[in-house]
């Protein structure tokens, strides 16, 4: 909030904020689906919007996660000694919201070309909305190899994952940093998003998806569409900045 407000006294005219779904208000307040990292910045951009500012054009660019994560995440496979992947989740028969990083460009290029249209807007940007086995699927068909899905509870999901009680969500940060520990871990923090993802809650009705095929005809339609144009095979490819200077500092 207070970068915002040293900003505007600077005179920024155009403020865009790089925004996340609002989990825990998408579930109606329930804390189940409490997602730290996700509520924390969704609360500080209805906060910009609710200014309304007659001088400053405040524009929202929410985003979900991404298909890039089948690199590297919450969502890459396992390759096991066959040649063959496994793929794991705690979703269900859920759906999980994807953006194509490819596609964020074109958008952003139109938030600061349309001012007018873009003031007090939230840009929902989403690429497909997609059950696991749909990904199972596009995975196959894409790669031709054979693949395997493991749906399991939450907390053997999160072990796999290596996400436990003493790791916090801010798990970046570096020594010194500041950390808060009375903050969620990053096992609680994921916990939240998978069971938005499991109960369904986000769904196209959510998205202008005719705005989006304004703003970027050319835009990636499909998961499907996502593998076959970056290549995907499924081999695990960092490509986090975090997690990639985390990786750097422990080296």
């Amino acid at each position: 909030m207070r970068i915002f407000e040293v900003a505007v006294a600077q005179g920024v005219k155009h403020y865009v904020w790089g925004n996340i779904i609002y989990h825990t208000k998408l579930g109606g307040y329930n804390p189940k689906y409490r997602t730290g990292h996700t509520d924390g910045k969704a609360r500080i951009g209805e906060w910009f919007l609710a200014q309304k500012l007659e001088d400053v054009t405040i524009t929202l660019f929410t985003t979900c996660p991404y298909a890039n994560m089948l690199w590297d995440g919450q969502f890459n496979p396992t390759k096991n000694e066959d040649g063959s992947f496994t793929f794991y989740s705690s979703i269900g028969d859920g759906m999980v919201p994807l953006i194509a990083l490819e596609d964020i460009g074109p958008y952003i290029d139109w938030i600061f070309t349309h001012r007018e249209r873009a003031s007090n807007l939230d840009l929902d940007v989403v690429t497909d909305i997609v059950q696991y086995p749909a990904i199972i699927s596009s995975f196959e068909k894409v790669t031709g190899k054979k693949t395997h899905w493991n749906d399991l509870p939450y907390e053997e999901f999160a072990k796999i994952r290596g996400m436990t009680d003493d790791i916090p969500a801010a798990w970046a940060h570096t020594t010194g940093e500041y950390n808060d520990p009375s903050g969620m871990s990053v096992k609680d923090n994921c916990k939240g998003w998978w069971n938005v993802w499991r109960d369904g809650l986000f769904t196209w009705d959510k998205v202008d998806v005719d705005l989006l095929d304004e703003i970027h005809p050319g835009r990636i339609r499909g998961l499907e569409e996502w593998m076959s144009k970056v290549g995907y095979d499924g081999e695990r490819k960092p490509f986090l900045k975090d997690r990639i200077d985390t990786g750097h500092r422990l080296k």
